[in-house]
């Protein structure tokens, strides 16, 4: 019985993309849980956690690691950046879900990515504000305002840094208004 049974064409392409992954496959292979985004943030900077997250989604995809990582398709790397993309303007802003929408769907044919199914788009956007919304309960939850009477105060660095220093010296009591001269009732 022969045992190299695939062409050369198969072997080449086996564990390799061969096409740009659907909507559906996009959002079951490479939509990261909570404990995958917690080991993707876990790398040092942007562009390791895009690359672990794309390597992650690619071994669910195909079941092995790619001999070169560069040839993840276009569409999958967009997809992960378009993500990051929606998790920091959910962080830094307020806006609409419909608003975040039209902006994610300008963003991908401005950098000419098939757009997904309208709902993918809806799961990622709802996601994301989401975890946005999360971190921002947890992190003001973390901030301790007072702890009783004698307790020292904590806050965050970001809001210490906007707060006024503290002065060591006693304040000195106000200025009185100037006088105004009264030229009313002159000759």
């Amino acid at each position: 019985m022969p045992t190299n049974f695939l062409s050369e064409e198969q072997r080449r392409r086996f564990g390799h993309f061969t096409e740009d992954p659907d909507e559906g496959q996009l959002a079951g292979s490479f939509l990261l849980d909570q404990t995958a985004r917690r080991r993707a943030m876990a790398t040092r900077c942007a562009r390791n956690r895009i690359g672990w997250a794309v390597q992650l989604g690619t071994i669910r995809y195909l079941g092995t690691f790619l001999n070169n990582p560069e040839e993840v398709p276009a569409g999958v790397v967009a997809w992960f950046a378009l993500a990051r993309w929606l998790y920091q303007r959910a962080w830094i802003g307020n806006e609409r879900p419909t608003l975040l929408l039209d902006l994610a769907t300008k963003r991908l044919v401005d950098k000419k990515v098939v757009l997904p199914g309208v709902t993918v788009l809806e799961r990622l956007v709802s996601g994301n504000r989401e975890r946005a919304e999360k971190r921002l309960w947890a992190t003001l939850a973390a901030v301790k305002v007072g702890s009783g009477s004698a307790g020292p105060r904590r806050c965050p660095p970001a809001v210490a840094a906007v707060r006024p220093p503290v002065s060591t010296r006693p304040a000195s009591p106000p200025e009185p208004p100037p006088r105004a001269s009264s030229t009313a009732g002159a000759p």
